[in-house]
């Protein structure tokens, strides 16, 4: 671990540690060949009548993606250590959002330009690098006396310390309401930029994409350059208020500038909920927990898919408009009730 970055308050002060250095760069190279597979995969699909092969894929990229979010997540924090990890987490969600801006632009020029063999050879080629690229990463973790379980039963050991911690169990309950009621209700993005509410097309719908990305890199900047005094709980608690606030103002928008706007003020929100949560899981559980306590973490935010179904079946009964700001409303009632039945949120 590095021993001086802590007494800096610089913005950028995590870089200074070279393994993470090595670190941020993969996942910037890593982030930039999964955006443009994500922009190929949902063309492909969109335009062939046989889509096993491509779900067979997304499967396989999710499978990988299991074990690729909890491991770079707890190695940010061993290798610039707990005085800089709310540092080191935001920048490496900088990196990760940035390129979430920039990737579908630049997938889609690459598909126009070259075709899409090139494109996934593109991708191909990012992931190659930024496999390259961590492997010079020169850690040696501290060796902690464990037994040999499966990983089942490490997984099955997470969900219980989680739930033998009430604090931690609430945390966990709000990423995924956030997962489900918050991104669940981005995923019909597309259908308001259709014509029934907005009517700005695909052009339109990748601003609208675009938006929620910057404003998440702004919010994880924001967070890891933050000097402020106030508790993470706190921080927490009103992040996931305002992920319900702009999720119902955005719902019931119809001007296209105005949703961007409050589309960014969600990714804002968003992606600081996001970091506080990885950093107070991190902070609250034992060395040896806090990969378990990660794959825990990944494998229920995984029901963002089921949010976006249910969402989408209310949409087709009482319209999307209405159907995505009773999601956010929930979101909005659920820090209501939170903050006033869970007091160890608002302590440090």
């Amino acid at each position: 671990m590095s021993s001086n970055t802590g007494s800096s308050l610089h913005p950028f002060r995590s870089l200074g540690n070279p393994n993470f250095r090595i670190l941020w760069i993969g996942v910037l190279l890593w982030s930039a060949g999964t955006w443009m597979q994500r922009i190929l995969m949902m063309i492909v699909i969109s335009d062939v009548q046989q889509t096993w092969l491509v779900l067979l894929i997304a499967l396989v990229f999710g499978i990988g993606m299991s074990f690729g979010i909890p491991t770079v997540q707890v190695l940010v924090y061993d290798l610039v250590g707990p005085r800089d990890a709310r540092n080191g987490i935001a920048l490496q969600s900088v990196v990760m959002r940035s390129v979430g801006a920039v990737g579908a632009v630049a997938g889609g020029i690459l598909i126009e330009t070259l075709g899409f063999s090139a494109t996934f050879l593109a991708a191909a080629c990012c992931y190659v690098l930024g496999l390259v690229t961590i492997s010079l990463i020169r850690y040696r973790p501290i060796e902690l006396p464990t037994k040999a379980e499966s990983v089942v039963y490490k997984l099955i050991e997470g969900f219980r310390f989680f739930f033998s911690n009430r604090l931690l169990t609430i945390i966990l309950a709000m990423a995924m309401m956030v997962e489900a009621f918050g991104y669940g209700a981005v995923s019909l993005l597309p259908v308001f930029a259709g014509e029934a509410v907005l009517g700005v097309g695909s052009g339109g719908l990748g601003v609208m994409n675009g938006a929620l990305s910057i404003g998440a890199a702004f919010g994880a900047f924001y967070l890891g350059a933050s000097t402020e005094s106030m508790r993470m709980n706190i921080k927490l608690l009103i992040s996931f208020l305002f992920c319900g606030l702009f999720t119902v103002a955005y719902s019931q928008s119809g001007v296209f500038l105005v949703s961007v706007v409050l589309l960014a003020g969600f990714g804002l929100a968003e992606g600081m909920f996001t970091i506080l949560v990885v950093l107070l899981l991190q902070q609250n559980v034992p060395n040896q927990m806090r990969g378990r306590v990660m794959g825990a973490w990944t494998f229920c935010i995984g029901v963002g898919p089921i949010g976006a179904m249910s969402i989408g079946y209310l949409a087709e009964t009482i319209g999307v408009q209405y159907a995505v700001g009773i999601s956010g409303a929930l979101l909005v009632l659920a820090t209501s009730i939170i903050a006033v039945t869970v007091p160890g949120l608002r302590k440090e």
